[in-house]
Formats: structure tokens, C-alpha cells, sequence
């Protein structure tokens, strides 16, 4: 899990580090699938325990109110180690190779989880999360989330509600990942959903029932009124420039923010897979 971070013994040059990470990142993705002799209690502790995520995972410590809730860094440190294994597994063509079913439920949970502990007006009250990821941590995020939202069993399973991997139900789950403000605007978060429309045009029979499925479901989860003010409402704010022009004529740009912005206009990557 520290290969990324110096972790090779004797020196090895870099085509040989990648290779390394490659063998292991496979490693990983193949011990994680219940078809090939594997499964999620198959795999390495320290990989189970970042899928586990903070709260459920072991050795990340919370603090109390106004600590800073080093856990969330902890994890964040670890799951890029994980993430950096599991970039070198990929197709020829660039695509991440599938994580098992219940390695990427717990994943996704994972990663959920630590997004929805960043502070906005629907936890404000809560005075004992204070951790913000910084740009570097918001991308292993989002890359781990592109691997596990590969896998669409995993995304079906959660969009019909047939899961609650960590003790999250699909309502959190989405609530904590679409309402966080993304430094890819959505784009990593839509594979959950992304894969549905396809579902129509695919050559395998069984497909069309899986994807209206999975879009029945993610509409049940969306609609309920809760949800909806959540979604409208995200408690986020987005910061925007406009151009005024005074008295003389004369034009300038201002800063402004969008307060308490929707989904849509938080992450337009998101918003697009919808359509």
C-alpha cells in the first residue's frame, strides 16, 4: 500500500516500479472476484480496512468536536496507495479493469462516506467533522470511485437497494456523493449511473431488464421529497464572476457565489448522465 510513497526496496527504475504496481493492482482485482477463487474476505487486511471506510474500518482515529479528525487524512493516504495499485491495472484501451461486486459496494460506500463528512448546511450541526480534503485528496476520490463504479452488478445492486455495503443504504450513499462539491464536477460519481442508458442498445438480452431496474430504482431513491430538497438544495456554494458595467459606461468583473446550489449546477457532469 506505500509503493507510491517510496515504498520499493533496491532502487528500481520506474518501467520496473509500474510493473510492480501492475502485478499487484491485478493481483487485486482478481483475488476480489468471487468467479476466479476470491472474494472481498480474501483480500489483504490493509485493503479491506480502506473499504471498510473511516468509521467502520480500523486504525483511523475521529477525534471529538473540533479535533481535526486525522482518520479522514489517514484514509485519504491509504486510499491512494490503493488507488495507485489498482491505475496499473487497466485495459489496453485505458478502461479500469472490474473490482469484484463487493470490493466496489464498499468502496463506493467508502469514498461516500468521507464526502459527506465535509461540512454544509445539512450537517452543520454536526461540530465534530472538520476534515477538508485539498485537491490532491478530492482526486483519489474521484479515481476510486472510477474504479469502483466499473463494475455495473455493483451499481445495480446499489441503485435496487439489494445492498448496504458498510451499514450505508443507497439513499446516503448518493446523497454523500452527489451533493459534494467535486473537483471533476461529477464526472467520476455518474459512472453509478452513466452505464443504464446503454442498457437498451446492448446485444445481451438480459441487459434491458438490468438497466430498467437499476433506473427504477435510482428514480425511487431520488423522488422521495427528503431526497429532493437535499438534491435542489445541497448546502454548497459555487463561486461565479460577472461582467457590470457603472455609471460611465466603464465595465469590470465581479466575484460572486451561487448560494445553496443543486446538483446540477454543483456538478454538470453529473447532471448530464440524467439526460
Amino acid at each position: 500500500m506505500d509503493l507510491h510513497n517510496d515504498g520499493l526496496r533496491g532502487d528500481p527504475s520506474t518501467p520496473q516500479q509500474q510493473e510492480i504496481a501492475a502485478m499487484l493492482g491485478m493481483s487485486i482485482v482478481a483475488l476480489s472476484h468471487t468467479s476466479a477463487g476470491g472474494g472481498h474476505d480474501r483480500l489483504p487486511e490493509s485493503i479491506r480496512t480502506v473499504s471498510n471506510g473511516v468509521r467502520e474500518g480500523t486504525g483511523y482515529f475521529l477525534g471529538g468536536p473540533g479535533n481535526s479528525n486525522a482518520g479522514y487524512g489517514k484514509w485519504l493516504e491509504d486510499a491512494e496507495g490503493l488507488t495507485y495499485l489498482l491505475d496499473q491495472a487497466r485495459h489496453p484501451n485505458g478502461t479500469p479493469i472490474q473490482l469484484g461486486e463487493e470490493t466496489s459496494l464498499k468502496i463506493t460506500a467508502a469514498v461516500s462516506e468521507v464526502a459527506g463528512a465535509i461540512p454544509t448546511e445539512h450537517n452543520r450541526y454536526d461540530t465534530s467533522i472538520t476534515y477538508r480534503p485539498d485537491e490532491g485528496e478530492q482526486t483519489t476520490m474521484s479515481r476510486l470511485l472510477g474504479f469502483s463504479t466499473a463494475n455495473e452488478d455493483a451499481n445495480h445492486t446499489l441503485l435496487t437497494n439489494a445492498s448496504e455495503p458498510n451499514g450505508r443504504d443507497a439513499e446516503q450513499i448518493l446523497t454523500d456523493l452527489y451533493t459534494f462539491d467535486w473537483n471533476d464536477d461529477g464526472r467520476a460519481v455518474s459512472g453509478l449511473t452513466d452505464w443504464i442508458a446503454n442498457g437498451e442498445t446492448s446485444a445481451d438480452p438480459q441487459e434491458p431488464d438490468r438497466s430498467r431496474e437499476a433506473l427504477v430504482g435510482l428514480m425511487d431513491i431520488v423522488s422521495s421529497e427528503i431526497m429532493q430538497e437535499k438534491l435542489e438544495q445541497t448546502g454548497q456554494e459555487v463561486d461565479d464572476t460577472m461582467t457590470v458595467m457603472d455609471a460611465e459606461g466603464e465595465t469590470s468583473t465581479e466575484e460572486f457565489s451561487w448560494k445553496d446550489v443543486s446538483i446540477g449546477h454543483l456538478n454538470p457532469e453529473l447532471a448530464g448522465g440524467f439526460r
